[in-house]
């Protein structure tokens, strides 16, 4: 199989529990004390948000509810491109708190232009973003996130939590927010940090 097609195979993939690696977690709670959102989520996800979104369709038992209840955290089923993140955030956050939406959204062609296109809005909205995406810089899709504060091209391939093997593509953190000198200096001991706006002013 070729590098194209096994990456056209791998990102189009219609299974939502690839999760995102611990390694990864590690370092966006180094930036922030605690996930506020993740609106697109699964119950094998190890993000631990206070407020999650588990799309229409996938799995959410009722005994798994009720074991959340006792750890505060809200699970809904709910499609995160249908609903405002910051306006959600207005109505069940704290204004004194930094409140961050982590999401690792579902890979595809489409699903890739959509919810690029959704990060891009929902950070010019006020939301405090990081994202972790295919790394497809050619694809019109990626230019949204030449938008963001800072990017991260991270070193090597990621193993995804309920991935068999190592991801054949490569992947990238994107940040929207506040925060970019820590981002940075958090985020290069992983791969390589970019910030668009000093190149953009």
């Amino acid at each position: 199989m070729s590098m194209r097609r096994a990456l056209a195979h791998t990102v189009a993939s219609t299974r939502s529990d690839w999760c995102t690696p611990q390694v990864v977690l590690d370092r966006v709670l180094q930036l922030y004390p605690g996930v506020f959102l993740d609106p697109a989520t699964n119950i094998h996800s190890d993000v631990n948000a206070a407020h999650n979104f588990v799309r229409p369709g996938d799995s959410l038992p009722e005994e798994y509810l009720v074991a959340e209840m006792s750890r505060y955290r809200k699970w809904e089923m709910m499609d995160g491109l249908e609903i405002s993140w910051a306006d959600y955030i207005a109505a069940h956050g704290n204004a004194e708190v930094d409140s961050l939406v982590y999401v690792n959204p579902p890979y595809g062609r489409r699903e890739n232009k959509v919810w690029a296109h959704k990060i891009r809005e929902e950070a010019r909205a006020g939301c405090h973003i990081l994202a972790l995406v295919p790394a497809n810089t050619e694809t019109n899709w990626f230019a949204n996130y030449w938008q963001a504060d800072a990017l991260c091209f991270w070193g090597g391939r990621l193993h995804f939590k309920g991935g068999e093997h190592v991801a054949d593509f490569a992947s990238a953190i994107i940040y929207f927010g506040p925060h970019v000198c820590g981002f940075s200096q958090i985020f290069s001991h992983a791969g390589a940090v970019v910030t668009p706006n000093e190149y953009t002013g």
